[in-house]
C-alpha cells in the first residue's frame, strides 16, 4: 500500500499508514540523509558506515554506527580518538569477531564458524551426558535454550485469563485467519472471529505488524483463541437500539422480490414489506410503482427478535381510505372498472378498490374477460358479495344484481297477474247454474 503512495510524484508529506507500521521514524532519518548526499549538506548524522579510522582499534574494514559527515562523496566518518576505556574496546572487538564468524556460519553454513563466533562468550547450557571415566561431561546449548523458550511460553501462557482483552501485534497471516503475538505466546485469531458478517479475505481486515486489541475466547491445551468480533456490538443489537414497533422513516429500497420490498436498515439487515402492505388500493401493486434505489417511506409493524426479522409497512404511513368504509353483503353500489385482469377486474368504489370477478359479470353470455361487457372507464351498479375493511377487501358482482332486479320484475309480473285473474271457481259457477235450474 505505502509503494502504491509512493507512486505518487505530487506526494509532499508523510503517509498516515507510514506512522501505524514497524520503524516509521526511520523514514524521517532516510530522508535526511537523501537530502544530505543529493545537497552536499555535509552534515553530521549518525549512520552504519565502513571504520575507515572511526575506531583505530577495529581494522577499516569493519561495519560501524558512527557520527560522520554526510555529503555528495558520501559519509565521511569522524575519528574518535579519545576512547580511552580498554574494557569497553575489549567487549567491542569481541562482539565484532562474534559478527564476522556468525555471517560466515550462515552464509557458508559452517559448524566451525558458528563455534568462532561462540568464543569467550557466555551461554547456556544443559547436561547431556556425564562419562565419568574419560571425565568428560556433553551439554546442549539447544536444548538449554528450548527448555528457557518453554519455561516463557508457560509463564505467559498462565498469565492469561479467559475472557481478558489483550493487546497483540499481527505476526502472519493465512487464508483462515492471522497469528496474534502475545509477547511469548502466539494466539490464533480465525476469520470467523474479526466481524459478526462473513469475512472472505482477512487482509482486508488485517495487516502484518498491525497492533490490535481482542478477547481471549479459548485456553486449551496450550492454544490460544482470540476473537475481535466479541469486542464488537451485534449488528442486531445495534438495529434493536434504533428501530422500535411504530417508528416510521423513510428507507432505500434495496431488492425487490415475489414477496414485496426488501428495505434497507443497516449495512447488514433489511426488513421486509410485504406487498399487501404497499397500498390500501389493492390494485396497485408495488413491482408497478417502486424500483431498487427509491426512498420509501414505512412503518415498522413488528420485529421479530428470535427470527432476526422486522417487517414493515408503507399503507400505514398514509391514511387508511377502508376506516369509513361499511358496506353489507347484498348491498348495490355503482363502481368504475379500473383495469381488466385474467380472472375480473379491478374495480373502484370512492377512495377504495375492489374486484369483479369474471364470472359475476353477466348470465346472457359465457365471457372469458370483463372487457367483452365492459371496458375500462366503465360505470355500472353492481351488488356487494363480500366487504372486509380490515383486509382490505371488497368483492362485487353485477351478474347477482340483474338476478335480483329480473327476480323483482317476475315477482311484480305474476303480482299484477294475480290481482287481474278472476277468483270464481268452476264450482262456483255449477252452483249458480244448478240454483237457475232450481228457480
Amino acid at each position: 500500500e505505502l509503494l502504491n503512495i509512493y507512486q505518487n510524484a505530487e506526494l509532499h508529506v508523510k503517509p498516515e499508514q507510514l506512522s501505524k507500521r514497524g520503524g516509521a521514524r526511520y523514514s524521517e532519518v532516510a530522508i535526511n540523509l537523501v537530502n544530505s548526499i543529493w545537497n552536499d549538506v555535509n552534515d553530521i548524522q549518525v549512520v552504519n558506515t565502513l571504520n575507515r579510522g572511526a575506531l583505530d582499534f577495529l581494522e577499516d574494514t569493519d561495519a560501524v554506527e558512527v557520527c560522520a559527515y554526510i555529503g555528495k562523496d558520501g559519509p565521511k566518518p569522524i575519528p574518535c580518538h579519545d576512547f580511552n576505556n580498554d574494557h569497553i574496546k575489549e567487549y567491542i572487538k569481541q562482539v565484532k569477531a562474534y559478527e564476522k564468524h556468525a555471517v560466515k556460519a550462515a552464509i557458508y553454513g559452517s559448524k566451525e564458524e558458528a563455534l568462532r563466533a561462540l568464543k569467550g562468550q557466555m551461554i547456556d547450557v544443559v547436561i547431556t551426558n556425564v562419562d565419568h571415566d574419560a571425565i568428560k561431561v556433553i551439554v546442549s546449548n539447544s536444548a538449554a535454550q528450548a527448555k528457557m523458550k518453554k519455561a516463557k511460553f508457560e509463564a505467559a501462557y498462565n498469565a492469561l485469563e479467559l475472557n481478558a482483552v489483550v493487546e497483540g501485534t499481527v505476526e502472519s497471516i493465512t487464508d483462515f485467519g492471522a497469528f496474534v503475538k502475545l509477547g511469548e505466546v502466539s494466539a490464533l485469531l480465525h476469520r470467523n472471529e474479526l466481524d459478526h458478517k462473513m469475512v472472505r479475505n482477512v487482509n482486508d481486515y488485517l495487516t502484518v505488524g498491525q497492533n490490535i486489541t481482542a478477547k481471549i475466547i479459548k485456553l486449551e491445551d496450550g492454544k490460544v483463541g482470540l476473537s475481535l468480533r466479541a469486542l464488537k456490538a451485534h449488528p442486531w443489537d445495534v438495529l434493536n437500539d434504533k428501530f422500535h414497533v411504530g417508528d416510521v422513516f423513510e428507507g432505500e429500497v434495496k431488492q425487490i422480490i415475489p414477496a414485496g420490498v426488501l428495505v434497507k436498515l443497516t449495512d447488514e439487515y433489511a426488513g421486509l414489506m410485504p406487498n399487501v402492505e404497499y397500498s390500501w388500493r389493492t390494485n396497485e401493486r408495488v413491482a408497478d410503482n417502486v424500483k431498487e434505489g427509491d426512498t420509501l417511506t414505512v412503518k415498522v409493524m413488528s420485529i421479530d427478535n428470535a427470527k432476526k426479522r422486522i417487517s414493515l409497512s408503507h399503507r400505514e404511513t398514509v391514511e387508511n381510505t377502508w376506516k369509513n368504509v361499511n358496506l353489507q353483503r347484498g348491498a348495490v353500489i355503482n363502481v368504475e372498472i379500473a383495469k381488466i385482469e385474467e380472472k375480473g377486474a379491478v374495480v373502484n368504489y370512492e377512495n377504495v378498490s375492489g374486484f369483479l370477478p369474471v364470472n359475476e359479470v353477466t348470465e346472457e353470455k359465457r365471457i372469458g374477460k370483463v372487457d367483452e361487457v365492459y371496458a375500462i372507464g366503465t360505470k355500472v351498479d353492481a351488488m356487494v358479495l363480500e366487504c372486509d375493511p380490515g383486509k382490505a377487501k371488497l368483492v362485487v358482482s353485477v351478474k347477482k344484481l340483474e338476478n335480483q332486479k329480473e327476480r323483482a320484475e317476475f315477482d311484480k309480473y305474476f303480482e299484477k297477474q294475480k290481482e287481474e285473474t278472476p277468483s270464481t271457481t268452476f264450482a262456483d259457477l255449477l252452483g249458480e247454474s244448478f240454483k237457475k235450474f232450481e228457480e
